[in-house]
């Protein structure tokens, strides 16, 4: 296994693992908060419930063009790839090369893909658990 591909895996995990502490953290704040807001809702609430809906637009918008992105790079690294195999001689021992490109290339779009959700969600963690009282 490469060196590459290794912490490519390695980040994709991280990433998960990250988003696995967080999502459940904060759902648990916002519902909680929710719960005990009541039919007027104070102007902290409003702007908190407000941005719940937002944030989850920007970052899918964000994860769908960094997933578009890296799937882009992957493509044209694999055309060179396919290129070399073919005017190399000896090219049909590149298969082992191309799989491993695809499989850097999954790794490197769901990473890409996860990491603004992943960004959001460890953020509103972090600043959720200062509020006190809500």
């Amino acid at each position: 296994m490469t060196k590459r591909r290794r912490s490519s895996a390695n980040r994709l995990l991280l990433q998960l693992s990250k988003l696995s502490l967080a999502a459940p953290q904060v759902v648990a704040h916002r519902v909680g908060r929710m719960a005990t807001a009541g039919t007027v809702l104070s102007d902290s609430d409003r702007e908190e419930f407000t941005g719940m809906v937002v944030e989850k637009q920007v970052a899918l918008a964000a994860s769908v063009q960094n997933m578009w992105l890296a799937g882009a790079k992957a493509n044209h690294e694999l055309l060179v790839t396919l290129t070399g195999a073919m005017t190399q001689p000896g090219g049909l021992a590149t298969g082992a090369r191309l799989v491993d490109h695809v499989n850097q290339a999954a790794m490197s779009v769901l990473s890409e893909g996860l990491a603004p959700i992943e960004r959001k969600a460890s953020a509103n963690a972090r600043r959720l658990a200062r509020i006190k009282g809500k």
